[in-house]
């Protein structure tokens, strides 16, 4: 064995690598895969669990929650963290008696402990700083096609575990890429039928597209099964949340809240993520005080969180999630224009992960509701819909004859697309909005969903109830879905038209011309549209001629 001295003299109370390295490579030698997944997890929780405790001066509990705090504190890189859950899940697997361990899988769980032993013998701070953990050749290296390089440029398939889908499924559910996000889903569980990650991803997924109640079933399956795994409390109390405004049901936003609040808990108040969400649904379940007290816990302890991180030299911005949970905590204090802040400074801060922006500001939109509803949705920060790519929104009356604007509606949409718009941003309200996504969807425009409300409020809105089994199919095709409210008001439909504007460059009105009819109403979208300057391609509902204002497309 060429392992470097130094490693393998390393020694902690209870624990002494060198004996675990040897006990892994016996167990690969006698060909017993779980004997070897095992003792490289030992050697992971070991000096994970070690790293974690220096950092933050006390014992950081499970291998996830060392996990997330060397992650969160940016004391490990991303390739290493790969593996670092890739090993975890593994060893997972192996503990909990859920499937038989493949050799091949046995080959990568060395290669994950050759990554975690550079990144503490080498890299760490906390290491010894070694110019190598071996003496010569690298004892732990494994084939190249299993690298992070060549598998998050494609290979994926050729893993044998599933972590690096599931890591890819994550960053398009950030960047809001719902669509790439089911593609990708889809293939690794074919492959991986019965991991946990990749289960929990799909039932976020579902959550993410308005579809609960299948989400409510794949995540209730894997809360029997798995009732301790935090991430699994996390995802099924978030779909419970979704369903109570939903269904706008009390029982089960307090059923969201103790799930949330227990895993708090659990955690030793250390995962923000269940702290801040336990103070949100306790506002939402009518739990003030409570919701303040779990909202102040929450701050203080991402506050601290950002000093222990400055403390270790750490330069730069915090993580993504660190800032939405610190802007949350504030907002739930009733610390607005503070919070309208740091919503922004998060965004600034990590401006390409829009998917994650989003779940976050449906939050607070959700949190501002419950203060006094809808009465500073609008104020918020929100980044643009698409990145760099086009975006026209569509207003427009319920009650139009489509064959009268049918022309108008593709002479519009031709235009736009040779102009180079290839996203449709829409509430799917009756008449206008449905005819014009129909034809935008036909183009291969993704369709951007923004609702005023939730969905069963919402279709209750509707003068035809044929229209909800069209709705419902639109918005199965719909790339991302925004909820700006959680009940019907008046003010509920202005915020949404508002928000429209927010979000497209173009605006397309099947209008009359005449002044608006009620809030939100055709004639005052597109009198905001004019005093923002926003070009309006206008389609008169009787004849449907098109007729450009404002700037020009190129």
């Amino acid at each position: 064995m060429s392992v470097n001295d130094s490693v393998l003299a390393f020694e902690v109370e209870r624990f002494r690598l060198g004996d675990d390295i040897r006990g892994m490579w016996a167990s690969h030698r006698l060909l017993a895969s779980e004997g070897t997944v095992l003792y490289a997890a030992r050697i992971l929780e070991a000096l994970v669990g070690l790293a974690a405790e220096r950092a933050v001066e006390s014992a950081a509990g499970t291998i996830f929650s060392a996990l997330e705090t060397i992650r969160s504190l940016s004391l490990i890189g991303d390739d290493a963290l790969v593996f670092a859950h890739a090993l975890r899940r593994l060893a997972n697997d192996v503990r909990h008696v859920r499937r038989r361990i493949h050799p091949t899988e046995a080959d990568f769980a060395i290669g994950a402990v050759g990554r975690t032993l550079r990144w503490y013998f080498c890299e760490s701070r906390f290491g010894p700083g070694l110019a190598s953990i071996s003496d010569h050749e690298n004892p732990f290296a494994i084939a190249p096609e299993f690298l992070p390089e060549a598998l998050l440029t494609g290979g994926w398939e050729t893993a044998p575990v599933p972590a690096i889908p599931a890591l890819l499924v994550e960053r398009h559910l950030d960047q809001g890429s719902l669509d790439a996000a089911a593609e990708l889903v889809g293939r690794a569980l074919r492959l991986f039928p019965c991991d946990l990650r990749l289960r929990q991803l799909e039932a976020l997924l579902l959550s993410r597209r308005g579809t609960l109640e299948v989400a409510s079933e794949r995540i209730a399956a894997l809360s029997i099964a798995h009732p301790d795994d935090e991430e699994t409390i996390g995802i099924a109390s978030g779909i419970q949340k979704r369903r109570a405004f939903a269904e706008d049901d009390q029982v089960i936003m307090l059923a969201a809240h103790r799930g949330y609040r227990d895993g708090w808990m659990r955690s030793r108040r250390r995962n923000a993520w269940l702290g801040i969400n336990a103070a949100a649904t306790a506002l939402w379940a009518n739990r003030p005080a409570l919701s303040r007290r779990l909202a102040r816990e929450t701050k203080e302890f991402v506050e601290w969180w950002e000093l222990r991180r400055r403390g270790l030299g750490m330069g730069g911005e915090s993580a993504l999630w660190d800032l939405l949970t610190q802007a949350e905590a504030t907002l739930l204090l009733g610390e607005f224009a503070a919070a309208r802040a740091g919503y922004g400074r998060a965004i600034a801060a990590h401006p390409n992960q829009e998917g994650a922006h989003r779940v976050a500001l449906w939050q607070a939109a959700q949190v501002l509701g419950a203060f006094s509803p809808g009465a500073a949705v609008a104020d918020l920060p929100h980044p643009q819909v698409g990145g760099a790519q086009r975006a026209a929104g569509i207003t427009g009356h319920r009650k139009v004859d489509g064959n009268s604007v049918g022309f108008g509606i593709v002479e519009a949409l031709d235009e736009l697309s040779a102009a180079g718009f290839s996203v449709l941003v829409s509430s799917l309200a009756e008449g206008s909005d449905t005819l014009v996504a129909q034809q935008a969807l036909a183009r291969g425009w993704a369709l951007e969903v923004l609702l005023p409300m939730e969905i069963g409020p919402y279709i209750a809105t509707f003068t035809d109830s044929a229209h909800e089994t069209t709705f419902r199919r639109l918005l199965r095709s719909a790339s991302r879905v925004l909820i700006l409210e959680s009940r019907v008001t008046e003010l509920a439909f202005r915020v949404c038209g508002l928000e429209l504007l927010e979000r497209c460059e173009v605006l397309i009105a099947i209008w009359d011309g005449e002044a608006a009819r009620g809030p939100g109403g055709t004639g005052e979208v597109v009198a905001q549209a004019r005093s923002k300057g926003r070009t309006v391609a206008w389609i008169a509902s009787g004849d449907g001629a098109l007729r450009w204002e404002g700037s020009t497309l190129t």
